[in-house]
């Protein structure tokens, strides 16, 4: 490595539309932190893109000041080979880059041809004139193969781990809108979709590998590698329609990949009915339960209001015959009319001081029956028979209703 004097690499202005202050500056002085050296790299990030690795030629090591409007990098170190390529003028000029904030300097970007947004930055031939330039041509050719080789090497595994990517993410999307049920096309746009990002991924490792061989040869892009060649084969690849393109073993992959999944959803289809069903039936006999316990237990209060009355003198047997099955209808339909009805047992039969036949039945007024049966006749139809099963069922409720006052005949 060779240690270069101080060296200014931006300065306060407007650039690109957007004011730096001094202020400014300061900030990125601050920001500058020791463990993480600014790299200098050829040409600028962007034209990295992707997942490959971009060469770093050199570092800031002693951090940056502001010295009136210019930002200076202090320790500055450079490989021998940006310093011979800025000697034999390919790289003039530089330029920083940013974070969003405009806070931290992420790294220095040495430039050819493209002139910097910045103006007013002197030459890096001029602000390099203090390298001590002192080259050993085998050292440099060993370390310098050595360390683009490694690159190159690492650029493949990237490149071919983001194609990894893209088709394990094109079939986990394939596999989710089968089990969808999602339309053909939408599945055939995906198919393009995989085919853009494979695309774009070998474009930007053929951008990458010229770069290199740029540095390596100061020539044109060699076709050792392929790689264009094997893009062009891969766009023409799935540019042709399925059924041209797949073999009958892939297809016969694909239709049992379909078939396996048809007989999973089916099961899990089947197991959520049975699921419903079992739910349905338990619920159905928890609702028949109850209905079962809630009329066993208006039975029961039925019959031991009536044995209580008739233990009481305030009911016959002759009178529970009748009006137990009107108590038991009344408790399935209306409560409320029931405990009206009751109100008729309150009082004794037999008043104190009178002796009679506990089970003589008390009689109605002469032609009442004949009148709740007219009325039954002409009303028979009304809401107030409509849980009636029987005319003498009718009958009883209309003497029922008469009597307490809720109808007239």
């Amino acid at each position: 490595m060779n240690r270069a004097k101080d060296l200014v690499i931006f300065k306060a202005g407007t650039w690109n539309g957007e004011t730096y202050t001094e202020s400014d500056l300061d900030n990125m002085a601050r920001s500058f932190n020791a463990e993480e050296p600014i790299p200098f790299i050829i040409g600028h990030s962007s034209d990295y893109k992707g997942h490959t690795r971009i060469p770093v030629f050199g570092r800031i090591m002693g951090g940056l000041k502001r010295v009136g409007q210019d930002l200076v990098a202090m320790g500055v170190e450079f490989n021998d080979k940006l310093a011979e390529w800025i000697r034999e003028g390919f790289y003039p000029q530089r330029s920083i880059e940013l974070t969003k904030d405009n806070k931290r300097v992420l790294a220095v970007g040495m430039l050819g041809a493209a002139p910097p947004a910045v103006k007013g930055l002197p030459g890096n031939d001029e602000a390099l004139q203090e390298i001590a330039l002192q080259f050993s041509e085998m050292n440099e050719a060993k370390s310098v193969e050595f360390a683009l080789e490694d690159i190159e090497a690492l650029a493949v595994d990237d490149t071919f781990k983001t194609l990894s990517e893209v088709c394990m993410k094109f079939l986990e999307t394939i596999e989710k809108m089968l089990v969808d049920g999602t339309e053909p096309d939408k599945m055939a746009s995906e198919l393009w979709e995989m085919q853009a990002d494979m695309c774009q991924a070998l474009n930007l490792h053929e951008q990458f590998l010229k770069k290199i061989e740029q540095i390596e040869s100061k020539g044109e892009m060699s076709e050792k590698r392929g790689w264009k060649q094997f893009k062009e084969k891969l766009t023409g690849l799935f540019n042709k329609r399925k059924e041209t393109d797949m073999d009958a073993l892939k297809e016969k992959e694909y239709q049992d990949k379909i078939t396996t999944l048809d007989a999973l959803l089916k099961e899990f289809q089947d197991k959520e009915a049975a699921e419903a069903t079992a739910k349905a039936a338990a619920e159905t006999a928890r609702l028949a339960a109850e209905a079962t316990a809630t009329t066993e237990a208006q039975v029961a209060e039925v019959k031991q209001f009536c044995e209580t009355a008739i233990k009481e003198n305030r009911m016959t047997p002759a009178m529970r015959e009748v009006d137990e099955k009107i108590m038991l209808d009344l408790a399935k339909t209306t409560p409320e009319a029931l405990k009206s009805f009751q109100q008729k047992y309150v009082a004794g039969i037999v008043p104190l001081g009178e002796v009679k036949e506990l089970n003589e039945q008390p009689k109605l007024p002469e032609g009442k029956l004949e009148k709740a049966a007219a009325y039954v006749k002409a009303h028979g139809t009304d809401k107030e028979f409509a849980d009636c099963r029987t005319e003498g069922d009718k009958v009883a409720r209309a003497v029922y209703l008469e009597g307490m006052g809720q109808i007239k005949f």
